[in-house]
């Protein structure tokens, strides 16, 4: 009589718990990616959310007269535009300290938005210099 020994190919139960910690490890990599992603996803919408806002404030004010530009309360200076986050902003009108025949007919506007992305600050900036002849913008 012949003694026939079969052998099963499996894994051993240590096998299966090392595999299943490895594969638990590499999907919690990348579940932290995808949250990641998803963050730095907002963060770059309200950035250009910002800008839309300072693009929007400045176009309104080079639409304007040169009379309404340089009388006193016709730009506001502080402004609110709640879009998903809040976003607080400012308008600063000032004559440019130039020394050429044309300073006293152009001025500096500064708009600046804030807000907050996870509880952390941001800040974004755009500078344009009007006169009763044209504009210049700078970034």
């Amino acid at each position: 009589m012949k003694l026939v020994i079969y052998r099963n190919g499996g894994f051993t139960l240590v096998e299966n718990v090392v595999t299943l910690a490895l594969v638990s490890l590499l999907s919690l990599s990348f579940i932290n990616l995808a949250i990641l992603a998803g963050k730095m996803a907002r963060s770059a919408r309200e950035q250009l959310t910002a800008s839309e806002i300072i693009e929007m404030k400045l176009e309104a004010i080079r639409g304007s007269t040169w009379g309404q530009v340089t009388s006193a309360n016709f730009v506001p200076t502080q402004f609110v535009v709640t879009n998903g986050a809040v976003y607080t902003g400012t308008i600063t009108m000032r004559k440019k300290p130039v020394t050429e025949t044309y300073g006293d007919s152009l001025v500096e506007v500064i708009v600046a938005v804030r807000w907050n992305t996870d509880r952390r600050p941001q800040h974004l900036q755009m500078t344009t210099w009007i006169s009763p002849y044209g504009f210049f913008a700078s970034y």
